[in-house]
């Protein structure tokens, strides 16, 4: 439903829309790679494999500045001499990557394994929460995205919404099967729950219509924390806390570790959770119609 064309040159590949901002980012600035051909055709390979081009891009970014401080070599990858700004290499990668060959076995895992693998210090520069990988907003720029990333169910996502209404609201979102992108939920929320109070038969009040999406939302939460997840996964790449802007608006930008804790904890407070394991109270669960998880601990 969008504008096709060919871009000529060495590359010449067929692009869909361009460049858009995550795609443009990860593939292109993420990687030092400003041949706007170079980066129009990694984007149609990474479709056309049909990866998630932020975690493509995290992942050779990764293993770029891994490649750079020495910890691999080029037989860690296959012979990809894997510099910064190489469109051709990066285009190996993704090949790799998409056929599960050699490296791009572990390297489709994502960064965690990655890191993992790898070790030597490079979880501090591993940029994911929960094993997935953070888009392109950049935590110490905008400060709010950083709740969001470490509480969000599904690991680090610029999708899962900032505050806790949005967080429900989603999941919410999700659950009746509406597009984020073709949605105007805050305008269309009425349309959305006369939609539901019509397929189920029963009238939905706009309180039981958003006690539903917070309900979903602690019950992801559940299934996380009966995985193993807790609170020590609710946590930053290190990176963030660590290395300080160097230029730009935000010169000089950096997490406060401690002022980042108060205000998890204030979240956790909030959401009627266990401020030392993210768990959600008994209480909260029995006012959520979840008391049948009261015994999961």
């Amino acid at each position: 439903c969008k504008k096709s064309g060919y871009a000529k040159g060495a590359y010449g590949t067929m692009v869909h829309d361009a460049p858009e901002y995550e795609t443009g980012t990860m593939l292109g600035a993420n990687l030092m790679i400003d041949d706007l051909e170079g980066l129009a055709k990694l984007i149609f390979v990474a479709d056309d494999y049909g990866m998630d081009i932020i975690s493509a891009g995290n992942v050779i970014g990764f293993l770029m500045e891994c490649y750079n401080k020495k910890l691999i070599n080029k037989d860690f990858l296959d012979g990809i001499d894997l510099q910064w700004g190489s469109v051709d290499a990066s285009l190996q990668m993704l090949h790799k990557i998409g056929k599960t060959e050699g490296v791009g076995k572990l390297a489709a895992q994502g960064v965690k394994s990655l890191a993992e693998k790898i070790g030597q210090g490079s979880d501090n520069f591993a940029i994911q929460v929960k094993g997935h990988e953070l888009a392109a907003w950049n935590v110490p720029a905008y400060e709010e995205t950083g709740i969001s990333y470490v509480t969000a169910n599904r690991g680090a996502c610029h999708l899962n919404g900032g505050k806790i209404r949005e967080q429900d609201d989603i999941v919410l979102m999700d659950s009746l099967g509406a597009c984020a992108f073709a949605a105007d939920w805050y305008k269309d929320e009425l349309h959305y729950r006369n939609f539901l109070s019509a397929i189920t038969g029963t009238d939905w009040s706009e309180e039981e219509f958003n006690k539903a999406g917070e309900r979903i939302f602690n019950l992801e939460k559940m299934m996380n924390y009966h995985e193993g997840f807790d609170i020590e996964d609710d946590i930053l790449p290190e990176r963030f806390y660590t290395n300080k802007f160097t230029t730009g608006p935000k010169k000089d930008a950096i997490v406060d570790r401690k002022e980042f804790a108060g205000i998890l904890k204030k979240y956790y407070e909030d959401r009627g959770w266990d401020t030392k394991t993210s768990r959600p109270t008994d209480e909260k669960l029995e006012e959520l119609g979840l008391e049948y998880l009261v015994a999961k601990k």
